[in-house]
C-alpha cells in the first residue's frame, strides 16, 4: 500500500496541502499552509488535525482513507487552482509508482468509458492513453501527463 508522509515532496503533497488549506479556511482553525510540495512537520499537523476531525487514524501519514476523505471534503468547496505550482514538483506521469498514481487511476476509471485501467499504482502506457483521452475531452493540453490542471480536472470531474 502506497502512502505520502513526512519527508516527501511531489506534485501530489502539493496538492493535498492545497486541499487542506481549502477545507482549513471553510471548517478549520489551523493557519494555512505553505504550498510547496514538501512534507514537513506543519503538513503532518494538518493532516493529523484534519484525520482527528474526521475520525481517523490521526497518525499525520496520507493513505487512502485520508486521501479519499481530503478529496471527499474539498470537493464541498469549489476547487481553487494551486497557486504558485513551481517547477520542483513535475506532473504524474509515465514511470512513476505511488498513491497519487493509484488514486488518479480509479478516478480516471471513473470519468472515462472504455476499458478500465488497473489500480495498480504504476503510471505505464495504458495510464497515459487515459489521461490524454482525459485532457482531450476536457479542453487540456492532451500531453499524458498529470499536471496541476488535469489533477483539480479529475478530482473536479468525479
Amino acid at each position: 500500500m502506497y502512502t505520502i508522509q513526512q519527508g516527501a515532496s511531489s506534485m501530489a503533497v502539493l496538492k493535498m496541502q492545497h486541499y487542506l488549506n481549502i477545507i482549513n479556511k471553510n471548517e478549520g482553525d489551523l493557519p494555512q499552509l505553505k504550498v510547496d510540495g514538501i512534507f514537513g512537520a506543519n503538513t503532518k499537523l494538518a493532516v493529523q488535525f484534519f484525520q482527528y476531525q474526521n475520525k481517523l487514524e490521526y497518525d499525520g501519514i496520507i493513505g487512502t482513507l485520508t486521501w479519499d476523505k481530503i478529496v471527499a471534503n474539498v470537493k464541498k468547496y469549489t476547487i481553487t487552482p494551486t497557486p504558485n505550482a513551481g517547477s520542483l514538483q513535475g506532473p504524474i506521469m509515465v514511470g512513476m509508482q505511488g498513491l497519487e498514481v493509484e488514486k488518479m487511476q480509479g478516478y480516471l476509471n471513473q470519468t472515462i468509458v472504455g476499458v478500465p485501467l488497473t489500480t495498480d499504482g504504476a503510471f505505464g502506457s495504458k495510464t497515459e492513453e487515459a489521461v490524454v483521452k482525459f485532457q482531450s475531452r476536457n479542453g487540456l493540453t492532451a500531453d499524458g501527463k498529470i499536471g496541476t490542471k488535469t489533477f483539480d480536472a479529475i478530482i473536479n470531474a468525479i
